[in-house]
């Protein structure tokens, strides 16, 4: 009977609209309240606003910023252009532009949604007037939106690490590796499909256009050093962290623009 209970508010509160964390919420309530333990409804909203009073969590919405100034301004654009003059050369250079992008973007702002929604917005219509596949672009841009997320700063990695316990600069530094070695082997799949279907067109690099690009993104790429030197240096903490990307992305937004 207790369990038919609890099934029912669980489904009550989602059919009225509830979100999933609150209609859980609800249910772990009326359990006690059903088992005549109220007392321990007080311990809950203890364990609960210990749950979000953390000062790590400052960073989320800082980073979530980061992203919103580099989407909304120009710095995408500087980013993907930077990755376009690198690999102009190569045959299918739109595609490998595409996940070096989303490595740099991602290495800023720490989501993989922001990610995909800031490069792929770019890229995609000049990829489809190059005779790039609409399934292709499509992946090539749902594949290279993790990097967002696995390269550091990253918004998962901070939640993980606040609501664990477990030391966020090391997770940090442990998403270093993978998420070069996945951007690696990627680019090199897609000089691979690139060669073999002939996609894109092929531009003779340009040392002046690199430096170009490279002046216009040159804060978007310094931030990640500047958010792990001094996290591991111990000069701030990863919020702090976030609110120097913050700071810098709002000066090469300025440039940029």
């Amino acid at each position: 009977m207790l369990t038919a209970w609890l099934m029912v508010i669980l489904i009550a509160s989602i059919a009225v609209g509830a979100p999933i964390a609150v209609a859980l919420g609800l249910t772990a309530a009326g359990y006690f309240l059903l088992k005549g333990q109220s007392a321990f409804l007080f311990l809950v909203a203890q364990r609960l606003f210990a749950g979000c009073n953390s000062f790590e969590l400052i960073a989320i919405p800082l980073f979530v910023l980061t992203g919103d100034l580099m989407l909304e301004g120009a710095i995408s654009k500087a980013l993907v252009n930077l990755a376009k003059s690198i690999v102009g050369w190569m045959r299918g250079s739109l595609a490998l532009a595409t996940t070096l992008g989303s490595a740099f973007f991602g290495a800023v702002s720490g989501s993989g949604p922001a990610t995909a929604s800031a490069v792929g917005s770019i890229v995609a219509q000049p990829m489809l007037e190059e005779g790039y596949p609409k399934p292709y672009i499509s992946a090539v841009i749902a594949a290279s939106a993790p990097l967002g997320t696995l390269i550091p700063p990253s918004i998962l990695m901070v939640v993980y690490g606040a609501a664990t316990g477990t030391s966020i600069a090391k997770m940090l530094m442990a998403g270093i590796g993978p998420g070069v070695l996945f951007c690696g082997l990627f680019m090199i799949y897609e000089i691979f499909v690139g060669r073999k279907a002939r996609y894109g067109s092929v531009a003779p690099f340009s040392i002046a256009q690199f430096l170009t690009a490279l002046k216009q993104g040159i804060w978007a790429l310094i931030a990640p050093l500047i958010i792990l030197g001094g996290i591991y240096s111990g000069i701030f903490t990863p919020d702090g962290g976030s609110s120097c990307s913050c700071l810098l992305q709002s000066v090469n937004r300025g440039v940029c623009e």
